[in-house]
């Protein structure tokens, strides 16, 4: 009996019989206080049972009373909480009452108390805890319990308890916002050098302070009427200025986006000249590669106007005249093998294509500056593989593929090195097509507005921060009127208003010649077309004419939208909605050019208006609303329906007149 006391109790065995007693109902009465305290905890349970039961009826009432689904889920929801929370807190109670059995019955009695931790710090009192403060748990309280069941039972699934420090309860983690990505640009398109797009006497810089451009074109300048160079002007030539102080180091080449009007043609003419003014023997040195004839026709005159006093020539090929023509005026043959007759040449892709192929003697393996001018639609189209033949061609030499190292040996070659411009309005960001250039550490030149903009917030949001922009002074208008309307607007214009000088846009050459046949019809004013369906005499006549006042209204497809510049145009009319941003801003970019003030008016119906709401917010957010009321349109109603009837008469003769010529 004594050794069963021992062994059962932990009693040692010179204790007496009295001690043991005395220990013994110590332990019992423990164990009775313990009991009593599970009970009354039981009973608390019941009772809150109970009056849950009755929340439970009345939510039940509230579902009978209400259909809304959302409000059913989320009472489901509460529902199904609150009794995870209960079971969770049974299994803890459940978990410390064995506990405290294995303290106070455990089977060896030296090893019962080395172990055997003091019970008040794990007493962990269930009632107490509130459903939103149970998983906030004491650390301390769980981190023992957890030590001594990992000492009884490694597994804690032995007794049925789940780990709750490994798994978190649902519905108590809160959600992360997910941050939107952004595109991983280089470092030279993610960190561009800022020019201000705001052409006043503050930005601008006085020709006659720039000690790096000669006396001869500080006078062709001024017999211009140059006196200012504008923002971008200012930047690029200097810059290209100081890279050819860098001998035998490659020049970097430059990326330019500006508005359309800010003089980005006289930033790449003018270093250009003064950089080949140096060379001594005739190659060809530079090339100017534009999209369509008719800018390479103004391109040509703008460097013909301020090579005067050099030696410099320039040369045009762009398909005005036959390739035989155009081959005698670049190479000619002499005793020592084919000579250069021009060290600039501007030419369209594809004309430069036939001649890189045909002509021989023509190379570009000389050439110092590569010019893609309007270089967006250049890139966009592939116009026979030019970029890919231009390379090869100028890169022939293998000192000049790629940038040499700088060693003793190369530095005393007189090497040429290969510098590429790039000049638009809307300069495409996409690494994928500036690829096929093999740019040479580039750097991006882009104009943004100094004016910020007030959010809602109160916060300040930099206009420059927009991708494209249209100039300053330009005063942006829109009006809407039905389909069948739009035509009289522009009639309203010209008779009503009194506007003269307005450049009309449509969507294709189709529509600009049926316009210009009803407008032509109704009268009034005087109106023509320009297309490329135009002969290249017709069209210089027509900008002659449309230049110096003799036509009041001139309606032309995209053709003209990239960078012509026609002085005085008073309006700009977008008679079919722009496609896209870009095409928003080389139209309108026809007008407010260098300072002067212009406005661009779209004519739109109901459909349009949203999505050119969207595009001119993200451009400049200041479009007007014109407003022109139905009955001031139908005044010409009478000659509206006259000029329909011989429309269609007209557009039937020329069917077939153009099927009597096949």
């Amino acid at each position: 009996m004594d050794l069963f006391k021992i062994k059962r109790y932990g009693a040692e065995e010179n204790c007496s019989p009295d001690e043991q007693l005395a220990a013994l109902k110590a332990k019992i009465e423990e164990r009775r206080k313990r009991l009593s305290s599970v009970g009354n905890k039981q009973e608390k349970i019941k009772l809150k049972n109970k009056k849950e039961n009755i929340e439970e009826s009345k939510i039940q009432n509230v579902e009978n009373k209400s259909n809304n689904p959302d409000n059913i889920s989320l009472i489901k929801k509460k529902r199904k909480k609150r009794n995870s929370l209960e079971e969770e807190k049974i299994l803890f109670s459940q978990k410390n009452d064995i506990l405290k059995d294995n303290f106070m019955c455990g089977e060896d009695d030296g090893v019962q108390e080395e172990t055997t931790p003091n019970l008040d710090s794990i007493q962990v009192d269930i009632s107490s805890i509130e459903e939103n403060d149970f998983v906030q748990l004491n650390e301390k309280n769980v981190t023992s319990i957890e030590r001594n069941d990992e000492k009884k039972n490694p597994d804690p699934e032995h007794m049925g308890i789940s780990d709750q420090s490994i798994f978190p309860v649902l519905g108590k983690q809160k959600h992360v916002k997910l941050v939107p990505l952004k595109r991983a640009l280089p470092r030279w398109l993610a960190e561009p050098v800022s020019i201000s797009a705001n052409i006043d006497k503050e930005n601008e810089s006085i020709v006659d302070s720039l000690d790096y451009i000669t006396k001869n074109t500080i006078n062709n300048l001024k017999s211009s009427g140059i006196e200012h160079l504008f923002p971008v002007q200012t930047a690029v030539i200097t810059y290209m200025h100081s890279q050819t102080k860098m001998l035998n180091f490659p020049p970097r080449d430059i990326c330019v986006e500006a508005p359309t009007g800010s003089g980005k043609t006289l930033s790449y003419v003018l270093p250009v000249i003064e950089s080949l003014t140096q060379y001594i023997v005739k190659e060809l040195y530079c090339l100017v590669v534009l999209p369509s004839k008719d800018l390479a026709i103004q391109v040509k005159q703008v460097f013909s106007s301020y090579l005067k006093g050099t030696n410099i020539k320039v040369g045009l090929i762009c398909g005005v005249k036959t390739l035989e023509k155009e081959r005698s005026k670049l190479v000619c043959k002499g005793p020592q093998g084919y000579m250069n007759m021009v060290e600039i040449l501007v030419a369209t892709p594809g004309r430069l294509v036939d001649h890189l192929k045909t002509t021989s003697g023509f190379s570009l393996k000389h050439l110092r500056f590569l010019v893609i001018d309007e270089a967006d639609r250049l890139l966009s189209q592939d116009y026979s593989g030019w970029l890919e033949l231009v390379l090869e061609s100028a890169q022939s030499l293998s000192y000049r593929k790629f940038p040499h190292p700088l060693t003793v040996r190369t530095f005393q070659k007189n090497i040429i090195p290969l510098q590429k411009l790039l000049f638009s309005a809307t300069l495409t960001q996409n690494p994928e097509k500036l690829a096929p250039l093999r740019l040479y550490n580039p750097i991006l030149f882009i104009s943004k507005r100094d004016n910020e903009k007030t959010k809602k917030d109160g916060s300040t949001e930099n206009k420059s921060e927009f991708r494209f922009i249209v100039p300053e002074q330009l005063v942006e208008k829109m009006v809407i009127v039905k389909e069948e309307l739009k035509p009289l607007v522009i009639v309203h214009l010209m008779l009503k208003l009194k506007y003269k000088r307005i450049l009309c846009f449509t969507k294709s050459i189709e529509a600009t010649h049926r316009l210009h046949l009803l407008l032509q019809s109704i009268g009034g004013f005087t109106v023509a077309e320009f297309s490329s369906n135009l002969t290249e005499t017709q069209r210089k006549g027509i900008i002659r004419d449309f230049k110096n006042g003799s036509i009041d209204a001139l309606i032309s497809s995209d053709a003209m939208a990239r960078g012509m510049d026609i002085d005085n145009v008073n309006m700009v009319v977008n008679y079919d909605s722009p496609a896209n941003s870009k095409t928003y801003v080389h139209r309108v970019g026809r007008t407010a050019r260098a300072g002067n003030r212009g406005e661009a008016l779209t004519i739109l119906t109901k459909k349009k208006v949203y999505p050119f709401k969207k595009m001119s917010n993200d451009l400049s957010g200041g479009v007007l609303k014109m407003k022109i009321k139905d009955e001031e349109l139908l005044i010409y109603e009478h000659q509206y329906e006259k000029a329909l009837s011989s429309l269609q008469e007209k557009i039937s003769s020329e069917k077939r007149v153009n099927l009597g010529r096949f």
